[in-house]
């Protein structure tokens, strides 16, 4: 009957479903599914977008190694190919055994980066990644801008886990206790914030120290009044050679000439 429910709200999803039929409340397996229909549409397309797809595989094959690592390092037997741990939460790193957390973050920067560029918000999951063995991981993941909303992150996990059960298989097969965590904009906004109080004054200084030449003990600083004046000055007194220049050759010149005559 489930497999029925999730496959008729598929074909809604698909048919693009008007805004009155958007809300489609399921319940599968226990748990109860409500998501908007336009949430569905942009989770669809985002998984089956090409660039998420191949940043996606390249994140996979980065977060195995890093929780098949950490399953290693904190389990005393651990076979993770087949989600086997026994003697969890000890490590023996230093030769005897001493009490640890079996946890692996896998926050990958070049998923969140495609995430908030192309799709909408890159947030985090924290889930267990099998039954029987007390190892957590935490994952980027990434949130459609039509999912931002408080109902559709609230039902996602669930609505992800039974719609693409299909896809998901080996570690990736376990969603059910999935806790979806998203950055809050309130918080954002207040981290703005204080970036801009701390950094204001030191641009403000850096402005004051290549603007504003520094005293120096000795010696006096000109206005532009000032400066403009000894210009004034010094042209003048330019001018005023030129013209003792002029006359003193004009009188050369008629003195010349007065000889002349008298010869």
């Amino acid at each position: 009957a489930a497999a029925v429910l999730v496959a008729a709200a598929v074909l809604a999803t698909a048919a693009g479903a008007s805004l009155g039929e958007a809300q489609v409340e399921l319940t599968a397996a226990g748990r109860r599914l409500s998501t908007s229909t336009k949430c569905r549409q942009g989770l669809e397309a985002m998984l089956t977008n090409e660039h998420w797809n191949f940043m996606n595989l390249t994140y996979t094959k980065w977060c195995r190694i890093k929780a098949e690592n950490e399953m290693a390092r904190c389990c005393g037997v651990a076979d993770f190919e087949q989600g086997r741990g026994e003697d969890c939460q000890m490590t023996r790193m230093s030769g005897t055994a001493q009490p640890t957390e079996c946890f692996a973050s896998c926050q990958h920067g070049g998923m969140a980066t495609l995430c908030a560029t192309s799709f909408g918000k890159s947030c985090s999951v924290d889930r267990k990644l099998f039954q029987s063995v007390d190892f957590k991981v935490s994952e980027t993941f990434c949130v459609p801008e039509a999912c931002d909303n408080s109902n559709d992150r609230e039902n996602l996990m669930n609505w992800y886990a039974t719609l693409y059960a299909g896809r998901l298989n080996g570690w990736h097969a376990r969603w059910d206790d999935a806790t979806l965590n998203c950055p809050s904009a309130a918080i954002a906004a207040t981290l703005y914030m204080l970036a801009a109080i701390v950094l204001t004054p030191v641009a403000l200084g850096v402005l004051w120290f290549l603007l504003v030449a520094p005293k120096e003990r000795g010696r006096m600083l000109k206005s532009q009044e000032e400066m403009q004046a000894e210009s004034m000055a010094e042209a003048d007194a330019q001018a005023m050679g030129d013209l003792r220049g002029t006359a003193q050759m004009s009188g050369d010149r008629m003195a010349q000439s007065g000889m002349s005559r008298s010869r």
